[in-house]
C-alpha cells in the first residue's frame, strides 16, 4: 500500500504516433497541449467572469447554470523521477442538469512552493463522471501567444478545434485561426492523457468485476512541429479490487486499478480511486520502460459525494464484463 505523505453537459461548453513519435506527443502534453500539463484554488463558481493573465488565473466559465454546487476541490502534484514537479489544482462542480464540471489549473512547482500556471482547463462530465467535452488553454510566458483546444466527445464522433487565443484573457471564445479535426467512433472512448482524473475516468468506461480487464479506446490530437498529430490508441484497464491508500496522513478506502498504456512499449500505471469517484493516488511502479512517476494528493476538501457509490464499479460487479 503506497503512502502519499505529500499531498493534485449536460451542455457542451462554448467553446491522438508510435514509438518515438508517441513519446514526443506525451512530452508535449506534459508541457502545454492537453491533459498532463500540470496550484491555485479556483474560488469562483462557473458563472464567474474572465480574469487577466496572472499568477492566479481565474477560469472563464460559461453560465451553463446559475446554481452549481461545489462538490469537492483539491490539488494533485505530478512527481517525475527527475525534473520539476507539476501541480494540478481542481474544483469539481455538480450542475443542476445532473452532470458535472471540473475547473483546473496546471502549474510548474518552483522553490518554496511557488506555482507558475502553464495551462487551464475545463471538463464537462456526465452523472458518472464520464467525459463529454473539454477545453484547454496554454498560458505561456509573454510574448508567446496562448493556444487553445476545445473537444467534444459525441456518441459516434470525436471532434476538436484548436487555434490561437487573442488578447490577454484565457477565453476559448477568443480562439482564432482555428481548424477542426474529427474521428468517427463506435463504442465507449475517452481522451489520451496522463493526469489522475483522466485515468480515473477510464476505469468507469466499462463495468468490471475484480480481476477482470478490458481495453479502452483513447483518442486525441496534438500539435507537433507545426502539424496536428492524431492519436488513436488502446489501453488496458484491470480492476485489482479494494485497497486502502494512505494520503493526507490517513487511510482512505479506494479501488485499485492497473492500467497498461502504450508508451515506450507498455507502461503500467496503478491508480487508486475513492468510492465517490475522486482519484487519490497514481504511480508508475518500478520495472517499467518509463521511469517511476507519482501523482500525489496535496490537499482535498469534500463537500458532498461526487458520484453515488451504486454507480461505481465497486457496487455493480454483478453486471461486470471483460476478460479475466
Amino acid at each position: 500500500m503506497p503512502t502519499a505523505a505529500l499531498v493534485a453537459d449536460a451542455n457542451v461548453p462554448r467553446s491522438a504516433a508510435v514509438g518515438k513519435a508517441a513519446l514526443r506527443v506525451f512530452t508535449d502534453f506534459r508541457v502545454a497541449s492537453l491533459l498532463i500539463v500540470l496550484a491555485v484554488a479556483i474560488a469562483q463558481p462557473p458563472t464567474a467572469g474572465v480574469a487577466a493573465r496572472s499568477s492566479q488565473p481565474v477560469l472563464h466559465i460559461s453560465a451553463a447554470t446559475s446554481q452549481p454546487v461545489k462538490v469537492a476541490e483539491g490539488e494533485l502534484v505530478h512527481r517525475p523521477r527527475s525534473g520539476r514537479p507539476m501541480s494540478h489544482a481542481w474544483i469539481l462542480w455538480r450542475l443542476p442538469e445532473g452532470g458535472h464540471q471540473i475547473d483546473a489549473v496546471f502549474s510548474f512547482v518552483y522553490d518554496r512552493g511557488e506555482r507558475r500556471p502553464q495551462a487551464r482547463a475545463r471538463y464537462v462530465l456526465d452523472q458518472d463522471l464520464r467525459l463529454l467535452s473539454f477545453e484547454h488553454i496554454s498560458l505561456p510566458e509573454r510574448p508567446q501567444p496562448m493556444m487553445g483546444r476545445a473537444c467534444r466527445l459525441e456518441p459516434h464522433r470525436f471532434a476538436c478545434s484548436s487555434g490561437r487565443i487573442e488578447g490577454d484573457d484565457p477565453d476559448i471564445e477568443a480562439m482564432v485561426g482555428d481548424s477542426e479535426r474529427s474521428v468517427d467512433v463506435d463504442g465507449p472512448y475517452d481522451v489520451w492523457g496522463f493526469d489522475a482524473w483522466a485515468m480515473a475516468r477510464w476505469t468507469r468506461l466499462h463495468p468490471l468485476a475484480v480481476g477482470a480487464s478490458v481495453e479502452v479506446r483513447l483518442l486525441g490530437f496534438s500539435r507537433s512541429g507545426g502539424e496536428e498529430i492524431a492519436i488513436d490508441r488502446n489501453a488496458t484497464v484491470r480492476r485489482l479490487g479494494p485497497e486502502p491508500v494512505d494520503v493526507l496522513g490517513a487511510s482512505h478506502p479506494a479501488e485499485k486499478y492497473e492500467l497498461q498504456i502504450p508508451i515506450e512499449g507498455l507502461t503500467r500505471f496503478h491508480v487508486w480511486v475513492a468510492p465517490d469517484g475522486i482519484p487519490l493516488y497514481a504511480e508508475i511502479p518500478s520495472g517499467n520502460p518509463f521511469p517511476p512517476y507519482r501523482i500525489e494528493l496535496l490537499r482535498l476538501e469534500r463537500y458532498e459525494p461526487a458520484v453515488r457509490p451504486d454507480l461505481l464499479n465497486g457496487s455493480r460487479s454483478e453486471r461486470a464484463q471483460g476478460s479475466g
